[in-house]
C-alpha cells in the first residue's frame, strides 16, 4: 500500500466521521435526512426501531457490489470502508443534538454531511449508493449525475414527508441543498 492510498483511506474515514457527526448531532435528532440510501436507511430505522447502522450496511451491499463490477476493486474497498465507518458511528442513535431548531439543524447538518460526503467522493469512494446509481444513469441516459441525484433524492425526501411529517421533509430539503 502506497502513501497515496493511506492518505486516501484517511480522508475517506475522516469524511465518514464528519458525515456521522452531521447526522448524529443535527439531522437525526430533528427527524431530518439528506436523501439517498442513507435517507432510506433513516426511514427504515425509524419505522422498525432497528439501529441505523444495520440498514446502512444492508442497503449499501448491492451498491458496493455494483461499484466493484463497474468501477473496480479499489472503489468498492474504499466505499466499503467509508460505509462501515458511517454505520458504526450511527449505530447508536442520540436523542438530542446541538440544536432543536430545525432550520439550524438543516443548515449545519447539511453542511457537515456535504463536507463529509465530498471528502469521500474526492478520495475515490462513496458513502451513499445513490451516487453509484446516478453515475450509471449518466453513462446510459441523457441525464447528468446531478439531475439523477436530484430526482432520486427528491423522491426519498418526499417519502420522508409521509414518515416524519411535511415540515420535517421541507427542512430535509434545505439540508439536501446545503449538502449538495
Amino acid at each position: 500500500m502506497t502513501i497515496a492510498h493511506v492518505k486516501q483511506l484517511f480522508f475517506i474515514v475522516l469524511g465518514s466521521v464528519i458525515t456521522a457527526f452531521g447526522l448524529q448531532f443535527f439531522l437525526l435528532p430533528n427527524h431530518l435526512l439528506d436523501g439517498g440510501v442513507t435517507g432510506v436507511s433513516i426511514i427504515a430505522s425509524h419505522l422498525t426501531g432497528t439501529p441505523l447502522g444495520t440498514f446502512l450496511i444492508l442497503f449499501h451491499l448491492p451498491f458496493v457490489y455494483l461499484g466493484y463490477r463497474k468501477f473496480g476493486a479499489q472503489f468498492a474497498t474504499y466505499s466499503a470502508i467509508g460505509i462501515a465507518t458511517l454505520a458504526v458511528l450511527t449505530s447508536v442513535h442520540l436523542d438530542h443534538g446541538f440544536t432543536d431548531t430545525p432550520i439550524l439543524a438543516a443548515v449545519f447538518g447539511g453542511m457537515f454531511v456535504g463536507l463529509g460526503v465530498g471528502l469521500v467522493l474526492r478520495n475515490g469512494g462513496i458513502i451513499d449508493g445513490a451516487d453509484t446509481i446516478a453515475v450509471l444513469i449518466d453513462r446510459v441516459t441523457v441525464f447528468s449525475v446531478g439531475e439523477a441525484i436530484m430526482a432520486i433524492n427528491g423522491l426519498i425526501i418526499a417519502l420522508s414527508g409521509f414518515v416524519f411529517g411535511w415540515e420535517e421533509a421541507m427542512y430535509s430539503l434545505i439540508a439536501y441543498f446545503v449538502a449538495h
